[in-house]
């Protein structure tokens, strides 16, 4: 008795993992919303936008050039010796505050901050004033 209840629970559950599977198959992301896809986006950092989200296709690419997607620069704890060596993380993080057009309203860069940089971001936030 207790095993064909557990046959039953388990094949009950094969059945809906199967359904699920093909509703996430028969699913066309390119149908999101533009703000869906933001918001999506947005949860990436700062770096995996400008190297990784951008190049996927033109939706993403246009959406990540948005300012709103700029508003918050978190470029903290990423750091590693070989993005440092992959990457001008400095100019990225100029190349993230051009993209905001003024609009940015927290900006965290760690590790690889200089003088230059900071008066960059100030007279990039100023200038849109």
């Amino acid at each position: 008795m207790v095993s064909s209840l557990v046959s039953s629970i388990t094949a009950r559950r094969i059945r809906r993992w199967a359904e699920l599977a093909d509703d996430s198959r028969s699913r066309n992301w390119a149908e999101l919303t533009h703000d869906v896809t933001a918001s999506i986006l947005s949860r990436l950092g700062t770096v995996d936008i400008l190297t990784k989200a951008q190049m996927v296709c033109v939706t993403w690419h246009n959406i990540c050039k948005d300012p709103a997607m700029w508003r918050t620069i978190y470029m903290r704890n990423f750091f590693n010796y070989q993005t440092y060596l992959r990457y001008d993380i400095k100019k990225m993080c100029r190349h993230a505050v051009d993209r905001s057009s003024g609009n940015v309203v927290d900006i965290i860069v760690d590790d690889f901050c200089t003088d230059e940089l900071l008066k960059y971001i100030t007279d990039m936030y100023f200038n849109f004033l």
